[in-house]
């Protein structure tokens, strides 16, 4: 009797003691979407679990070379997706660098997260509620590891205002936002100077109302006035010469141009050009004139069709008509330069990289090509390329309204391709 009490007592001595140590499981195979797989060599992770006291299982994936994939704590090591998630939670990068870590409570994300890029710098350090990014967040620059934006999340989207910085650290734009949507003040500034460039507001992601940009100087001094109407152009629109007198003072309506525009001689209040638009369309009387106020053209339209033109000479008399607008045009074939210009890169060449790289450049009022940035990519070396032929380009000549040359924007295809 004493040898059977004895030996009930130890059971259960044995069991309490087995109950609070943490107790392997066999291990257990996953493919890539993270289904369990029972063969070993379909697997592209696998998982080592221990049951531990509270009922819970601490798990430690791994890549199948033996490299750390996450370690964490579960309800059930066979749960399928994350709501078994309860507990403390590290993931890695195959290379071993810390992904993200923080904790999850029944399978949601909560309090504070920190991650990580693979080159080891910090991506982010944001928070969690019920498994949705909220209070403060802060997101990193891959490269420098300096701040790139900050801000407030609440219920997973963006809320109040948020800052962004360049790869200096310095602030480039302070925007608003409501429920995710742009909703609020904006400033952007020039990251350079610190200067603001821009301000206006936003409703609903839309600009709305008016908008203010600045010459980047500290004065602030205005360089442009829009105005608009869920996003779209609407209203008056003025351009200002850098001592604040009016060099165009045009007006929109749902985008399009509509209404009275004129265009004033720099430095001066005096008319150079007035004329006026229906829903885009030259429409009715265009005029302009010499520095000398008097008549320089006179041209009649009807919603964008000519009626008549004249052009005058300063003396009053009638001169040889000539457009009002000209493009601006290269001295010979284009198509030609880039021909005989183009060196096909060694490694896009041996590596039978073909495309189409399309380049935006302005021509400014002496022709000079300026400005020049991919807008279609193919590859690093082609697009590399295709920026040196645009940027070595010979002067242009300028574009042109009523004979004043003004600054422009092209557009230009450099075409790779390898012949056989």
């Amino acid at each position: 009797m004493l040898r059977s009490t004895l030996l009930i007592t130890l059971t259960i001595i044995s069991n309490v003691i087995y109950a609070q140590t943490a107790v392997k499981i066999d291990t257990i195979y996953y493919d890539i979407k993270w289904k369990i797989v029972p063969e070993k060599d379909k697997a592209v992770y696998y998982r080592i679990a221990e049951k531990l006291a509270d009922k819970n299982y601490k798990v430690t994936d791994y890549f199948m070379d033996g490299l750390l994939q996450m370690t964490g704590t579960v309800t059930d090591p066979l749960c399928d997706g994350d709501d078994c998630d309860n507990g403390p939670f590290v993931y890695y990068f195959n290379n071993g660098v810390i992904e993200c870590a923080g904790n999850s409570v029944a399978g949601n994300r909560v309090g504070n997260w920190n991650c990580n890029y693979i080159n080891g710098k910090k991506s982010s350090n944001t928070n969690y509620k019920n498994g949705l990014l909220d209070g403060k967040a802060i997101f990193y620059d891959s490269l420098t590891g300096r701040k790139e934006s900050e801000g407030i999340h609440v219920a997973d989207e963006k809320h109040g205002k948020w800052h962004y910085y360049d790869t200096n650290g310095k602030v480039s734009r302070i925007v608003e936002y409501n429920n995710g949507n742009y909703h609020g003040k904006c400033i952007v500034y020039n990251t350079n100077t610190g200067y603001p460039i821009a301000e206006g507001v936003f409703k609903d992601d839309n600009k709305e109302g008016k908008w203010t940009y600045y010459y980047n100087k500290p004065d602030k001094k205005i360089s442009l006035i829009e105005n608009y109407k869920k996003g779209l152009l609407d209203g008056e629109a003025i351009k200002y010469d850098s001592i604040g007198n009016e060099l165009l003072h045009s007006n929109y309506k749902d985008n399009l141009k509509s209404g009275a525009w004129k265009y004033y001689y720099y430095g001066s209040d005096k008319v150079w050009l007035s004329y006026y638009f229906t829903k885009d369309s030259l429409d009715k009387e265009l005029i302009s004139f010499y520095p000398s106020g008097k008549l320089k053209r006179k041209e009649v339209y009807d919603n964008g069709k000519i009626l008549s033109s004249k052009c005058y000479a300063e003396n009053g008399d009638e001169m040889e008509y000539y457009p009002i607008l000209t493009g601006a045009q290269f001295e010979g074939d284009v198509m030609t330069y880039v021909g005989n210009t183009l060196v096909y890169p060694k490694d896009a060449k041996q590596q039978k990289i073909e495309g189409k790289v399309l380049v935006s450049f302005a021509v400014n009022e002496s022709g000079i090509v300026e400005e020049p940035k991919v807008i279609k990519s193919v590859s690093k070396s082609l697009d590399a390329e295709a920026l040196r032929i645009v940027e070595q380009m010979p002067p242009w000549q300028p574009a042109r309204i009523d004979g004043q040359p003004y600054k422009s924007v092209q557009e230009l295809p450099v075409v790779f391709w390898i012949q056989d």
